[in-house]
């Protein structure tokens, strides 16, 4: 063993056993760092000088953990690849461990496979600090603390090249989660370098558990939002309260927790104490102010004095999603109230998706004349034209609206676990299973409405099932050997075409029939001709400010642009524009610059993507598939290769039909 190492060893055992020969040396280690080395001498009977080496679980094993944060993971993944990118350039690596350090989810570079597999950078490490010592996972998971573990500071020599960033993140009950780790094998040796990182580490850490706290609370609950500043409130302000209609907590983050008590540790069993209070033990007004709102706004921000603090915060309080506004002046007058709806209440009636265009007017009337009539729909659109919206809107205006509208999108459900989500599991069915079973997602939307988003990728063997069940009105459970009887209405939704899919043996054809009772098409937003129609509608609900107004210019801008990422995308822009604009009255200079940039783009390379297809011979009207394709072909810019994958087609094929209709790309008609 060299001496570097043995020095190590010596810091350590000086600074555990000989506290009064401290040295220079041990005197600067951190006090996080210091109990943790002494945990792992004196409760987990470690040796300084014995090298354990990366403890990795079996894919088994990873499932057994992973499993039971399976939802959690799905919700997190958005925010640890946008953590990746800022990181990737310097060779960091991303780990979300749970909360026992077992990793679930990891981005790293491939380049470094082999090596960051070796150290433990990797999907199903255990950083658990009873097996890996000291490190930045296993001390963060021990503590809930941020911490950064820099070469060495961890216990095992074998780990001092690597440096460690970590923070806690929090369920919605206030109970550890997981963490967020980010690491490297290379780094500087000064750990002050590692600074910056920790304190991004924590945004994201914070962004991830705000967002998973409102995925379980803004649909039922009344979400409070506060801060010191007012304009931060509904851009940034990390500290949210769920309340249920009488004002009773029900949910608190953490960093609000921390916020209203800062003495306390996550430790201190104070914290428990809160759930269950009313929202006017800590803010000085009535309840009625507190879930009073501007007349067509989810959300409005209000000054306030804490009980226990003297100094002003400010808050704004969102309505939950699946209820009506709750308004305790009668004066509104019937216009107001009808206006007093949540963010998807302002689109749950059917003539509120569209304003004259005709195409989308069409897919209305049809909807209309058949919601009653136990009819599957099939709803077929691009991504972000708002079939889910078309749906609860369906549901909203049907007879089956007092039932339940259960949403499931088959193409973030992973594989594994599809089956046990949407058929339901007995207890004991498989590993990781709830004590007490859990009823399925198809049980759940009994008597309402089944939402099934992306039906394209539902896996073949559960299609099966799936017909089985629309089949039998019944459904059996996993583990079980007895049938449930269910009352299904069923709307399903996909981007891509299932005519195709059932050409390629990809789809049943069955099921289709089954399924697709009704077709709507919902047209994409660049061909739409209510685009201002849709602006206002957003407008109303995105913004906190009743007065505010759009420039003509603006909008003329908003009309002119393709939008690939259909309502969606037009949403995300305006939400940000609203946000970050003081003003009564949008213009031009409040848009995104990344929009400005994209728009002028697609106006200068316009000459290119906007000129006429050839006249396709008529024969294709008779091939279903034209359709598809062509449109397809347009939106990827005649790309072949990305039009094959979008459509789960070959090449060939796409040649084939081209050259049998005639199908000429724009670029090549002067040819």
């Amino acid at each position: 063993m060299n001496s570097l190492n043995m020095n190590h060893i010596d810091v350590i055992l000086d600074s555990v056993y000989r506290p009064e020969k401290v040295t220079d040396v041990c005197k600067s280690v951190d006090p996080i760092i210091l109990r943790s080395w002494k945990r792992c001498v004196t409760h987990f009977n470690m040796e300084p000088s014995a090298t354990r080496g990366a403890r990795v679980l079996t894919h088994q094993e990873l499932l057994d953990y992973r499993t039971p944060v399976e939802d959690f993971i799905h919700i997190a993944k958005s925010g640890l690849k946008e953590l990746h990118k800022q990181v990737a350039a310097l060779d960091y690596v991303i780990l979300l461990t749970d909360k026992h350090g077992i990793t679930v989810e990891y981005i790293g570079n491939e380049k470094y496979d082999k090596q960051l597999r070796a150290s433990g950078l990797y999907l199903g490490s255990d950083w658990n600090e009873m097996h890996a010592g000291t490190c930045g996972v296993g001390i963060c998971a021990t503590e809930m603390q941020p911490v950064t573990a820099h070469h060495t500071d961890h216990f095992d020599v074998i780990n001092t090249a690597l440096t460690c960033s970590a923070a806690p993140i929090y369920d919605p009950a206030g109970q550890p989660l997981a963490v967020l780790d980010v690491s490297s094998l290379n780094s500087p040796s000064n750990k002050q370098s590692q600074h910056l990182l920790l304190e991004i580490v924590k945004l994201y850490a914070q962004i991830i558990e705000s967002a998973n706290f409102l995925h379980h609370y803004n649909k039922s609950h009344w979400i409070i939002r506060f801060g010191s500043l007012e304009e931060y409130v509904n851009v940034n302000a990390p500290n949210m309260i769920a309340i249920d209609e009488a004002g009773t907590i029900e949910g608190i983050n953490s960093s609000a927790r921390f916020f209203l008590n800062p003495n306390t540790s996550w430790q201190d069993k104070s914290w428990d104490e809160m759930i269950g209070k009313n929202i006017t033990s800590y803010f000085d007004c009535s309840l009625e102010e507190i879930t009073s709102n501007t007349p067509g706004h989810r959300s409005c921000i209000k000054p306030v004095k804490l009980n226990h603090l003297e100094n002003k915060i400010y808050f704004s309080s969102t309505t939950p999603l699946n209820s009506k506004y709750i308004f305790t002046q009668n004066s509104q007058s019937p216009q107001q109230q009808t206006e007093s709806f949540s963010a998807e209440d302002l689109t749950s009636s059917l003539s509120d998706l569209a304003g004259t265009d005709h195409e989308m007017q069409k897919s209305i009337k049809l909807a209309k004349k058949l919601l009653n009539s136990n009819i599957n729909f099939l709803i077929q659109g691009e991504t972000g034209s708002g079939k889910e919206v078309f749906a609860k809107a369906i549901h909203n205006e049907s007879a089956r609206r007092k039932g339940p509208f259960v949403a499931v999108n088959c193409a973030a459900i992973p594989e594994s676990l599809i089956e046990s989500e949407l058929f339901g599991y007995k207890p004991g069915s498989f590993t990781g299973a709830r004590s007490k079973g859990s009823q399925g997602l198809i049980q759940q939307s009994s008597g309402g409405t089944l939402f099934l988003d992306e039906i394209g990728d539902m896996p073949l063997n559960l299609q099966t099932r799936l017909l089985r069940v629309l089949s039998e009105q019944e459904v059996m459970p996993l583990g079980s050997d007895k049938t449930v009887s269910v009352d299904l209405n069923v709307i399903s939704a996909s981007h891509r075409s299932i005519e195709t899919m059932i050409h390629n043996g990809d789809f049943r054809e069955d099921l289709y029939f089954r399924l697709a009772g009704a077709t709507l098409r919902l047209s994409p937003l660049r061909e739409r001709q209510d685009k201002d129609y849709i602006i206002n509608r957003i407008m109303i609900m995105e913004s906190s400010n009743a007065d505010i107004k759009i420039d003509d210019d603006v909008i003329d801008l908003l009309c002119k642009y393709h939008w690939p990422g259909n309502i969606r995308e037009l949403r995300n822009i305006l939400r940000v524009t609203f946000a970050f604009s003081d003003k009564n009255t949008i213009t031009r200079d409040d848009l995104p610059e990344q929009f400005i940039a994209k728009l002028l783009y697609s106006q200068n390379s316009e000459h290119h993507t906007q000129r006429p297809v050839q006249n396709i011979n008529s024969d294709a009207l008779l091939d279903p598939k034209v359709e598809y394709i062509v449109t397809s072909l347009k939106k990827n810019k005649w790309n072949i290769t990305d039009t094959a994958s979008e459509l789960n087609i070959s090449r060939a094929t796409i040649y084939r039909k081209m050259k049998k209709y005639n199908i000429v790309p724009p670029n090549n008609l002067d040819c």
